[in-house]
Parts: C-alpha cells; sequence; structure tokens
C-alpha cells in the first residue's frame, strides 16, 4: 500500500476481506470433502481438502485476533478512529496492543520448548517477533508520514546542488566529483539548461578502460519521473517512495525546465531524527 486508507470505514472494509476469504475457503473445502467422500475420491484427495479446510478456518481466526497490523488488528483501529477522530493516536494505542500480543506468543514459545516442543515453540517465538516489530514499525512510518504530510519538498531540497557539464569525461568525473562529493546521482547542467542526471550505477556499466574516453553525456539520463520531483510534491509522499526496494535516494527537484535543488533521503531522515529527539513519541 502506497498510503493508509482513506477512513475508518475503507480501512475496515480491506481488513474483514482477508478473513471472510478464508471462512468462505474453509466452506468450500469441506464442502469438497463431503463430495469426494460421497462419490468414493481417494482416501488422500479426501484428507487434503479436509486439512485445506482446517487450515483456513484456522488462518481465519489468527486473522481476526485484535493484534495490529493482523487484519484484526486493523479492525480494532478502524473503529478507534472511528470513535477518536484520531488516526495517529488510534494507530499508537493498536499497536501497542498488537506488541503485546506478540510478546504473549513469544512467552507461549518459550513455554513450549521447556516442554520439549522445540519445533512449536520456534515458530511461537518468530511468528511473535514479527508482530511485535511490524507492530512499532507500521506505527512509525505512519508517525514520519504525519510529520512530512503537511510539508513539501521544497523545505528539505538543497537549493545549491553540485552540478556536473555535460563534456567532461567520465574518468574526470568520478575523481573530482563522485570521489569528492560522495553522491551517487549527480543532475547534469548544460549553460543552465537541465540536461538530465548521471548516476554511479550508470557508470558501473561503462569499462573502466572506457572512462578517459567516454563523456558524461554519454550516460546521462534523460529527466523523467523516475528522478525528478515537483517542489510541490508532499515530502510524505516522496519518502514513501524513495523507501521502496530499488527505487531512487536522491531526486532532482525541477519547476518547469529548471533546477531548483536535489532532495535525498538521507536529508529527509536527518529530519525525522531531529524531530523524534526534539518531539518524541512513545510506541
Amino acid at each position: 500500500m502506497k498510503e493508509e486508507p482513506v477512513n475508518p470505514k475503507v480501512e475496515f472494509l480491506m481488513a474483514v476481506a482477508g478473513p471472510l476469504a478464508s471462512l468462505v475457503l474453509a466452506l468450500v473445502f469441506w464442502s469438497l470433502e463431503r463430495l469426494a467422500a460421497g462419490i468414493g475420491w481417494p482416501t488422500p484427495l479426501v484428507g487434503v481438502a479436509s486439512y485445506l479446510g482446517y487450515i483456513n478456518l484456522l488462518l481465519a481466526v489468527f486473522n481476526l485476533l485484535p493484534a495490529f497490523p493482523l487484519d484484526g488488528g486493523r479492525m480494532l483501529r478502524a473503529a478507534l478512529w472511528f470513535w477518536r477522530k484520531d488516526l495517529l493516536g488510534a494507530t499508537q494505542t493498536a499497536s501497542q496492543i498488537g506488541s503485546g500480543f506478540g510478546l504473549a506468543l513469544m512467552l507461549l514459545g518459550v513455554l513450549a520448548f521447556i516442554q520439549g516442543q522445540f519445533i512449536g515453540g520456534m515458530w511461537w517465538l518468530l511468528i511473535g517477533a514479527f508482530l511485535r516489530s511490524a507492530a512499532a514499525a507500521t506505527y512509525r512510518q505512519l508517525l514520519v508520514s504525519e510529520m512530512l504530510r503537511d510539508k513539501p519538498v521544497r523545505d528539505f531540497m538543497q537549493t545549491r546542488p553540485v552540478t556536473v557539464s555535460p563534456d567532461i569525461p567520465i574518468q574526470t568525473f568520478v575523481d573530482d566529483y563522485v570521489y569528492h562529493h560522495h553522491f551517487k546521482m549527480f543532475p547534469v547542467v548544460d549553460n543552465g539548461r537541465l540536461f538530465g542526471c548521471i548516476t554511479t550505477r550508470d557508470i558501473k556499466q561503462l569499462p573502466r578502460d572506457q572512462w578517459p574516453a567516454r563523456r558524461v553525456s554519454d550516460l546521462t539520463a534523460p529527466c523523467s519521473d523516475a528522478n525528478t520531483v515537483s517542489p510541490d510534491m508532499p515530502a510524505g509522499r516522496l519518502i514513501t517512495e524513495m523507501s521502496r526496494p530499488g527505487a531512487n535516494s536522491r531526486y532532482m527537484v525541477v519547476d518547469g525546465e529548471r533546477l531548483v535543488g536535489v532532495i535525498s533521503l538521507r536529508d529527509l531522515k536527518a529530519f525525522i531524527a531531529l524531530k523524534l529527539e526534539l518531539e518524541p513519541r512513545e510506541l
């Protein structure tokens, strides 16, 4: 999901869909079991249908636990959100309950270990640890989004970014820019016009012996939504995009065809760390 649901009703309907689907599947497989047994299907097929019905029922019951971010926990958050009219506060409470459930499952795992049930105990420990981690991470993600929600990219961008001429050799670019400034992406500007950008990822694809002969313009990627953002874009939406696997961590900020700055994930994280230090919120 790229963002949180727009209201408690949407949250509740999304959360309840998962357990309902599991219950429907359980009924389907149990009906198939009876049908298969009635017409004399092989015993292994009847057993598989019965087992799948049981597993889906178990999954539905487990997901209905009010342990955020399980579906039951999201239903609880939707109710708290509707009652309090406060998404952040509802998420904080649901996350605390989810962490409590996670701790309880971990304690069950320890008890299972003591009783000699090593495999079962291991699973309880892993599931409990996952619940605690996921609950805290989901709340932290929402907290960060709330911090940045009303703030545009222009509030965090570097207004005097280091730019590169398209005419310099790749070897000079690496020696004088990459190794000096330690950035992975540089805007390429030609006579005041934004030409595009060049990244260390592009340079890695070029054989080392060609660096002195090839120029920056040969590896410059054109401007696109993958490497540019508007200065008015909400910073919360941008950090979500930056946090995705394989996404860029540094973007050019453009106004029309003019480069007005550069923003990086490091800049946003520095603000978040300072904000949390001055205005801490308990998980």
